[in-house]
């Protein structure tokens, strides 16, 4: 099960992404290998600083949460 309280601070929810990720048994790598076409693992990291649709659906749906539950600054109206 994952934790669903989503930190605030971007330098506090990068670990959160991680830790989360980890808790599901996955990664930044295996993310960019289950992409199609395969994305390096770089690729889905800088989606934590800087928007990038599919990969912040790709780290979401891992953890279980919609992308603008984890980036809410990004998707506000």
């Amino acid at each position: 099960m994952t934790t669903k309280r989503v930190p605030k601070k971007p330098e506090e929810r990068r670990v959160w992404i991680k830790g989360q990720l980890e808790l599901v048994g996955s990664s930044f790598a295996t993310i960019a290998r289950e992409q199609k076409p395969e994305v390096s693992r770089q690729a889905v990291r800088k989606a934590l600083d800087k928007p990038s649709r599919r990969m912040e659906l790709a780290i979401a749906e891992k953890i279980g949460l919609p992308p603008e539950d984890i980036w809410p600054e990004r998707y506000r109206a």
